[in-house]
């Protein structure tokens, strides 16, 4: 497998959703990252899809009602620095990377911890 963003995006998410046990895990195949818009409720690969479009199609936002908006929830990851992968979204589950390598799933809709899994990588001395 030659190995690029599509690739390690899917392998990550694939890892991600094996390793759920308290969620129904989801198979993300090849067909389904290409038709992206099939799925507007997921976020399966960096930038949206493989054009890296980086904008939801949802339509629950609207000029009209996004002063209304709030914060939904805060999910405090033990660290002051910022995060700067994309978070991944499939089933419900939110996967994103945090410091020194460490992956979170959570609840999308509450953002409830799922899992963590830390890789022990030695952090800033």
């Amino acid at each position: 497998m030659k190995f690029n963003l599509r690739n390690i995006s899917l392998l990550l998410l694939m890892v991600a959703c094996a390793c759920c046990t308290n969620r129904q895990s989801k198979t993300v195949s090849d067909e389904m990252l290409v038709s992206a818009a099939d799925h507007p409720e997921e976020w399966l690969t960096h930038g949206l899809n493989y054009a890296e479009d980086r904008f939801s199609p949802l339509q629950e936002v609207t000029k009209d009602n996004v002063t209304s908006l709030g914060l939904a929830w805060v999910t405090d990851l033990g660290s002051k620095r910022g995060l700067e992968a994309t978070p991944l979204i499939a089933g419900g589950v939110m996967y994103l990377s945090g410091t020194w390598s460490n992956v979170y799933a959570l609840n999308a809709a509450t953002g409830e911890q799922i899992w963590k899994y830390d890789p022990k990588v030695p952090g800033a001395q």
